[in-house]
């Protein structure tokens, strides 16, 4: 039957890991008008602003020096942030290529503020520039046979039609192209250790790009293809359950960034 799908945001809904809300540097750029103030803070500098806000996510609070003719030149601040990278990363072709071994390289991350006022506290929200795919398998109570065994080490999932990075900061139209990135679960990073009776048990959950679904073509619709191996003990009869599943989200078919896209499979 249908699986049920859930959105939630990342870092309001549901916080981010450690490696997740890692940021080892960031780049700032203010706009007074025509006149333009960067700053680079990283390192140690970096880990004494740190704190945390009321859901428990990095909070960096920067102090700027602005020549007084600057800051005088427009009533408004246009700031623009970037974490971990000067420049948008070079595109990505396999979901590995976000890793170090097991160690998530710090994600990229970016925010904009186009009207910040001067006489306050100015903010800037930074999001992760990619999406969490999460994909949950188990067996409902009315399984039948009742002592069906899912093999999970077996189990193969593929996402197709994921860009291969993600939009501008500014919104430009162009996503990205539109590739096949194929996950096998024996190189994903949640290593089952489990039984197989375990309920709602994660059995892989991957980054990929936004895709801003805006046309008809099923075939750019970001999708699961999973192969579930099962087993029946008493008869020893091996069965693989195949099917595509196409990813929704709360605005249709679009995979936005800094989100996370569970799809709950029950067998």
């Amino acid at each position: 039957g249908s699986p049920s799908h859930t959105q939630t945001r990342s870092g309001v809904t549901e916080l981010g890991s450690e490696q997740e809300n890692k940021i080892d540097s960031l780049f700032l750029t203010l706009k007074f008008g025509t006149e333009v103030v960067e700053k680079t803070i990283s390192g140690t500098d970096l880990s004494a602003l740190s704190d945390q806000d009321t859901y428990g996510n990095p909070l960096i609070k920067v102090n700027f020096d602005v020549d007084f003719t600057i800051w005088n030149s427009a009533s408004t601040i246009d700031a623009t942030v970037f974490a971990n990278y000067r420049t948008v990363p070079a595109a990505i072709s396999r979901e590995t290529d976000f890793w170090n071994g097991d160690v998530l390289k710090p994600l990229f991350m970016s925010g904009r503020t186009v009207a910040m006022p001067k006489e306050e506290n100015g903010k800037v929200e930074l999001v992760r520039q990619v999406a969490k795919l999460r994909t949950k398998i188990s067996k409902t109570t009315d399984c039948i046979p009742a002592n069906l065994q899912i093999l999970y080490d077996e189990i193969k999932v593929q996402v197709l039609h994921v860009a291969d990075h993600s939009a501008a900061l500014n919104g430009d139209p162009v996503i990205g192209q539109i590739i096949p990135i194929d996950y096998d679960l024996r190189d994903a990073r949640n290593i089952i250790t489990s039984t197989d009776y375990q309920p709602n048990l994660t059995v892989d959950s991957c980054y990929i790009h936004e895709n801003i679904y805006g046309g008809t073509d099923p075939d750019s619709i970001t999708t699961l293809s999973i192969k579930i191996p099962t087993l029946d003990p008493l008869t020893n009869h091996k069965e693989i359950l195949e099917k595509e599943f196409q990813i929704k989200g709360s605005t249709g078919f679009n995979i936005e960034r800094n989100h996370i896209y569970t799809l709950d499979i029950k067998i």
